[in-house]
C-alpha cells in the first residue's frame, strides 16, 4: 500500500465513446469510513460509462435497502480494518491506533459470511494487494506514473456521498443514472480540471457544509435581527441605477465578464472548497470580490501591474471569531465583508446580519454598509440614520449556470456596493488643459501610467473608469450592433478603431474539452486576468476577439 496524492486532469488522454475498447484506462474505487480510504484497482475499462456505472448500479434506490446496504458495509469495512491491523499493513507503521481514532464498531460472526465478503469486493482469505483493499488517507493515483489515464471512485460512508475524483460529489442516495447518468454531468472548467456541470440539478447536489447549531451569541444576535424594524432592500434597487448608468455600461459589461470568468475558470475549485484552509478561502473570496466590484476589472488584463487597493483585516476582537462560527471580517473600500460559511440558512442568515447590526452599535456607528459572503450566496446590509435595511440572500455560484438572472443580479449588488473610492461626486477639473487633451494623454499612455492619473481628480477617474483597458486596446463604448461587443481604440496602430469581444472560459463536458484543445478556432488572442490574492486564477485564460472597425 503506498500514500497517494492528488493529480491534475489531463483531459486530451481520455474518451466518452462508448465504443471504445476498455484498455488502458485505470480504474480505483472503493469506499471511506471514519476518514480512511479503503481501496482497489482495476486494470482496465475505468472510464465512467464502464466501471463508474457499474459501480452506482449497485447502490439500492429504495430507502429502507440503502439504509442496510450502508449499515452492512460499515460493519464490513469495520471487520477489515481489524484483520488488516491484526496483519501488520504496512498502513499502521506510520500511524498508531491511538492516531486513528476509535474505529471499532460491535459485529457478529453471523455479520460475515464468506459470500457477503465477496459481494462487498473484500475477502477474508487474499494472498495479493489485487484480492483485497487496500488503506490509504487519499484515494487517487500518483499523477506522474499514471498521467492522467485513470479514475477513481468512492463510496463515502461517512458524508453519504458518491465522489468521482475525490472533487466531484453526487448524494449517495441519489446518483443520476441510466442514459442521464452522472457520466453526463462531469465537466471541465476554465482551467482544465474536472468540476460537476452547472447543470447539474438540485435534487443529486449533496450539501457538504456542516451547518452546526446556533451558539449561544449567534443565538441572542438573531433575536436582534427578529426585533429589528428591518427594510427590504429590492434587487431592483441597484439594477436599476446600473442599467441608468450608461457612461459605465462598457466598464460594468467588463467586470461582469471578468467575474463570470472567475466563476466559470475556477469552478472545481469553487464547489469542492475546503473551509478548514481559512487563508485560501480569504483569499478566493478577495480574488472574486475585488473582480466584481466597481472598477476592480479595468487593470484586471495589464501584465505587470500590481493591485494598489488594500484589503484591511479586521482585529480579533470578540467579533471575529469566537462567537460565531468560521465567520470572518474584513474592510475594503470602506465596506465590511463579512465571510461566512453559510447564506441560504434562515437561521444563519440572520444571525449574521444580527451581527452587524451588534457590531454598528457597539461602536457607534450610524453609517456602515456590509457585504456578506458565502461563495453560494450574497447579500447587503445598510445602516444610515438608525434604519436598517438589508437584501434577501442572492445566489452566486449557486446560481452560475442555473439562473442567469440572479447571477447578474448578485454580481450588480457587489459592483453597486464597492464603488471605487472618489468615483462619485462632481466631477470637477481645475487644470491649464482641457479635460479632452488630458483625456487624449491618458488614452495614449500605457495602463499603470492611466490608473495613477486618473486617481489625480475625480473627473479623470471617472474618465478612466468608464474607458477600461484590456491589454493595448482601449475601451470606448458598447458596440452599436453586437451586445457583447465594444468598440475600442488600438493603441499600437495610433488608436486605430476596432471591434473587440471578450469571451469568458466555460464549463463543458469533459470529452468536449478533451476535443477542443485539438480544434482549430477562431483567430484570437488569450488574455489573462491579474491575480491578486489567489494566483491559482492567474491561469484562467479569457479569449478576445479582435476585428477591424469598418
Amino acid at each position: 500500500m503506498s500514500h497517494n496524492s492528488t493529480k491534475a486532469f489531463t483531459p486530451i488522454q481520455r474518451s466518452s465513446s462508448s465504443h471504445r475498447v476498455m484498455a488502458d484506462v485505470l480504474g480505483r474505487f472503493g469506499y471511506r469510513h471514519k476518514g480512511i480510504y479503503y481501496v482497489r484497482d482495476r486494470y482496465f475499462g475505468g472510464e465512467p460509462e464502464h466501471l463508474g456505472h457499474e459501480l452506482v448500479a449497485k447502490i439500492p434506490t429504495f430507502s429502507d435497502d440503502f439504509k442496510r446496504w450502508v449499515d452492512r458495509a460499515r460493519r464490513i469495512i469495520s471487520k477489515e480494518f481489524h484483520m488488516l491491523k491484526q496483519a501488520g499493513d504496512e498502513f499502521f507503521e506510520d500511524f498508531s491506533y491511538d492516531e486513528l481514532g476509535d474505529t471499532s464498531i460491535d459485529v457478529s460472526d453471523d455479520d460475515f459470511k464468506e459470500e457477503d465478503w465477496y459481494l462487498e469486493g473484500f475477502h477474508p482469505e487474499y494472498d495479493d494487494d489485487y484480492a483485497g483493499y487496500d488503506m490509504a488517507f487519499h484515494p487517487t493515483f500518483h499523477p506522474v506514473d499514471l498521467k492522467g489515464n485513470s479514475w477513481t471512485y468512492v463510496y463515502d460512508l461517512d458524508n453519504l456521498l458518491f465522489t468521482v475524483e475525490d472533487s466531484i460529489h453526487f448524494r449517495l442516495d441519489n446518483v443520476p443514472r441510466g442514459a442521464d447518468g452522472f457520466d453526463k454531468y462531469i465537466y471541465a472548467d476554465g482551467l482544465g480540471m474536472l468540476c460537476r456541470s452547472p447543470l447539474l440539478p438540485a435534487d443529486y447536489i449533496p450539501d457538504t457544509r456542516l451547518i452546526l447549531p446556533l451558539t449561544p451569541q449567534e443565538a441572542e444576535d438573531k433575536r436582534t435581527f427578529e426585533s429589528s424594524m428591518l427594510i427590504r432592500i429590492d434587487a431592483s434597487q441597484w439594477m436599476d441605477d446600473i442599467e441608468a448608468d450608461r457612461a459605465l455600461a462598457a466598464s460594468h459589461k467588463i467586470t461582469v465578464l471578468v467575474a463570470e470568468g472567475l466563476i466559470s475558470g475556477g469552478y472545481s475549485i469553487l464547489t469542492s472548497l475546503d473551509w478548514s484552509y481559512d487563508r485560501t478561502i480569504q483569499r478566493i473570496s478577495k480574488e472574486i470580490l475585488t473582480a466584481a466590484s466597481s472598477g476592480g476589472s479595468c487593470s484586471s488584463f495589464t501584465f505587470e501591474h500590481q493591485c494598489m487597493e488594500q484589503w484591511v483585516t479586521e482585529d480579533r476582537d470578540p467579533f471575529y471569531t469566537t462567537e460565531h462560527r468560521s465567520c470572518t471580517m474584513f474592510w475594503f473600500r470602506g465596506r465590511l465583508i463579512v465571510l461566512t460559511k453559510v447564506l441560504h440558512n434562515e437561521d444563519r442568515f440572520k444571525a449574521t446580519v444580527g451581527l452587524v447590526i451588534r457590531r454598528a452599535r457597539a461602536f457607534g456607528s450610524n453609517e456602515c454598509v456590509a457585504i456578506l459572503w458565502s461563495f453560494d450566496h450574497v447579500a447587503v446590509v445598510v445602516i444610515a440614520n438608525n434604519k436598517v435595511s438589508c437584501s434577501e440572500a442572492i445566489p452566486v455560484v449557486a446560481a452560475f449556470g442555473q439562473d442567469e438572472v440572479r447571477l447578474k443580479e448578485a454580481l450588480g449588488l457587489i459592483a453597486h456596493y464597492l464603488p471605487l473610492p472618489c468615483s462619485q461626486g462632481s466631477p470637477s477639473f481645475i487644470c491649464r488643459l482641457p479635460l479632452d487633451v488630458v483625456i487624449l494623454v491618458m488614452d495614449y499612455a500605457d495602463s499603470e501610467s492611466a490608473e495613477h492619473l486618473g486617481r489625480t481628480s475625480k473627473a479623470l477617474r471617472h474618465e478612466w473608469l468608464r474607458r477600461p483597458r484590456i491589454g493595448p486596446f482601449s475601451i470606448l463604448k458598447m458596440s452599436d450592433d453586437d451586445d457583447d461587443g465594444f468598440m475600442a481604440k488600438d493603441q499600437r496602430s495610433s488608436g486605430e478603431l476596432v471591434r473587440i469581444r471578450l469571451q469568458p472560459p466555460k464549463c463543458v463536458p469533459y470529452f468536449q474539452y478533451a476535443a477542443d484543445l485539438g480544434r482549430k478556432q477562431a483567430v484570437h488572442h488569450d488574455v489573462h486576468c491579474r491575480a491578486r490574492s489567489y494566483f491559482p486564477f492567474s491561469r484562467i485564460k479569457y479569449q478576445l476577439f479582435v476585428e477591424k472597425y469598418s
